[in-house]
């Protein structure tokens, strides 16, 4: 076997590495025993010396031949111990070898390394467990909060549905409370008098005014407009827009109209067109309060989109004559072409003309031009919101042929809208 050591470097690494050190460690250390000096037996159990002798033969063939000698690591603390109390030959052979294995690096230190990474992959193990064991503690804790968040969103949504409710219930009943027959009693008398009584009749009805927009601003409720409506409110503004001087038309006045309009629903806003409020709005374009401006112009386009919403999408508008026969179309452009308006307003007037000329042609080639200019100019401004009303009203212009061909100039196509 040595010389096949000595010759065939398969066989160095096979014993090197196929459990030949464990061999030879079992073979040294059975029954305890190691042949010294002292020590004699002739138990037929005990391996003799020759045997021992052979193998550590092999085994320092091996370490002067061989590399990768790490695995003989194991055997140094009992060659160690031969050394000291072992027979001569056996304890010349272990020198030999020890000084072999130090020259190459290999000591009693390295028998310890197998013993250190069996300790680390346990270590190893136990960490990864109690990771896993914190991780699923950490999910489960998780999984408690979403649970607890859930439970609560449930809670706030359902005590915002509740609160709302029981403020609709309350606005209801504040409603029914007010007497709108005697508001509109109210808004009914006329401006006579000494100029005192004028503006006593006057600041009472401003404040009439107030206190009942200050209510419907901003809150959906279709019922209660329908009450004010058929309460002779409505009847008595109109009145006042269409017999008063501009000057005595101030702002609550209007700021009640607008509310009856927005937000409302297209069927409020078709009951409104019935009682022809267009002749009073249009004359209410022409006052100097730009507030009051945006408040009418405003609430045009919203009767204008009840028509619209109410009739098919490739139709003219059904307003189109009701506004035209007062010069309303005219008086809306000059609004547009104003210079002391608010932007709202010049925004609001264009997108009037858009649902004026759905699917009609704009005869009139200076406001074809100025009107399609500015909702593409809204466009390119990328305001989301503006965006989308601006492309509705190009897209109810472009159902006519020439307004399509110039919104179309320059290579421009309308976007689609939200």
């Amino acid at each position: 076997l040595s010389d096949l050591i000595t010759e065939n470097e398969t066989i160095r690494n096979s014993l090197l590495t196929t459990g030949f050190a464990e061999v030879v460690l079992h073979t040294l250390t059975s029954n305890n025993q190691i042949q010294s000096k002292q020590s004699s037996s002739s138990s037929s159990d005990i391996i003799p010396i020759f045997i021992k002798v052979g193998l550590l033969d092999v085994v320092l063939r091996l370490v002067t031949t061989a590399e990768g000698l790490q695995p003989l690591s194991l055997l140094i603390p009992i060659l160690e111990e031969i050394k000291l109390n072992g027979q001569e030959e056996l304890k010349n052979k272990s020198k030999k070898i020890l000084n072999n294995l130090n020259t190459e690096g290999i000591n009693v230190q390295s028998t310890s390394n197998k013993e250190e990474m069996k300790h680390e992959k346990e270590e190893i193990i136990r960490l990864k467990e109690e990771l896993r064991r914190e991780k699923e503690k950490n999910r489960l804790k998780d999984e408690e909060l979403r649970r607890e968040k859930e439970e609560r969103n449930r809670i706030l949504e359902e005590n915002g549905k509740l609160k709302f409710e029981i403020q609709m219930l309350k606005d209801k009943e504040n409603t029914q409370n007010v007497d709108l027959k005697r508001i509109a009693e109210i808004l009914r008398q006329p401006l006579i008098g000494t100029q005192q009584q004028q503006q006593q009749i006057q600041k009472k009805q401003e404040d009439e005014c107030y206190k009942l927009k200050k209510k419907y601003d901003g809150k959906k409720d279709n019922e209660g407009r329908l009450d004010i409506i058929n309460s002779g409110i409505y009847e008595a503004l109109i009145n006042i827009f269409l017999s008063r001087p501009l000057d005595l038309i101030t702002k609550p006045y209007m700021q009640l109209f607008f509310v009856l309009t927005h937000p409302s629903s297209d069927e409020i806003k078709l009951l409104i067109f019935s009682k022809h409020p267009y002749p009073s709005l249009i004359r209410l374009l022409d006052h100097q309060i730009i507030d009051i401006v945006d408040d009418v112009i405003v609430s045009i386009f919203n009767i204008l989109n009840g028509g619209s919403n109410s009739t098919p999408s490739y139709s003219t508008h059904p307003h189109f004559d009701a506004i035209s026969d007062y010069d309303g179309i005219n008086q809306i452009f000059r609004v547009f072409k104003r210079n002391d308006i608010l932007k709202h307003s010049k925004d609001k007037a264009a997108e009037c003309i858009g649902h004026l000329f759905r699917a009609r042609e704009i005869t009139n080639s200076e406001m074809r031009e100025k009107i399609i200019t500015y909702l593409k100019q809204i466009i390119d401004k990328k305001d989301k919101e503006q965006m989308n009303h601006a492309i509705k009203a190009l897209k109810r212009l472009a159902l006519n042929a020439v307004n399509r061909t110039e919104i179309e100039k320059d290579g421009f196509a309308i976007p689609d809208d939200d």
